[in-house]
């Protein structure tokens, strides 16, 4: 038995069904003030040798940018062009490909009347399975632009899907990024 995931075009990726498929995990400086934030700007980020170009080309970086910018708006905040804004948000992507291996025993056998050859059909039988599987992991930085320091940080991570159509890619990170979002500001 071979489970094996492929990557589709964008970072929908992981998001498979973002229902109840994908851990979220958060972080947050309990010293940063999340009372005034009312209006954000994406950070720059900076292209690295280590980028995957399944994650950080120019489709996926808009259709992240889209998810970003609809879960933010739902929740109130206001994007600016000019000016400072009240944060930045910055994200990050990965896909690793993830294994585990399972051996079951079939040793279930009440034969007590000594040795028994593995050659005999009575002679206890085990059987590995290989499961491969592709993990996405989404990373949402929020940032105070003055200080140019982490504020919060969610985390999501969850099996990729390769195929869906476009529409439905952006919609899969639509939902991945407002569960993720959804503990941003954090509850103190």
């Amino acid at each position: 038995m071979r489970m094996v995931g492929v990557i589709g075009v964008a970072l929908a990726l992981m998001m498979t069904g973002c229902g109840g498929g994908m851990d979220i995990s958060t972080d947050w400086d309990p010293e940063a003030n999340f009372d005034n934030l009312k209006t954000y700007e994406f950070a720059k980020r900076v292209s690295t040798a280590d980028d995957d170009p399944r994650i950080f080309n120019d489709i996926t970086v808009q259709r992240v940018r889209n998810a970003l910018d609809t879960a933010l708006q739902a929740r109130g905040y206001e994007k600016v062009t000019q000016g400072e804004p009240d944060f930045l948000v910055g994200w990050h992507g990965s896909i690793d490909k993830k294994m585990n291996m399972e051996t079951v025993h079939n040793d279930y056998n009440y034969e007590t009347t000594g040795w028994v050859s593995p050659h005999d059909p009575r002679a206890p039988q085990s059987k590995t399975y290989v499961n491969e599987w592709e993990e996405g992991t989404l990373i949402i930085d929020i940032i105070d632009p003055k200080k140019n320091e982490l504020m919060w940080r969610g985390t999501g991570v969850a099996l990729v899907d390769d195929n869906v159509s476009a529409e439905k890619d952006q919609s899969n990170l639509n939902g991945a990024v407002a569960r993720i979002l959804k503990a941003f500001p954090p509850q103190k």
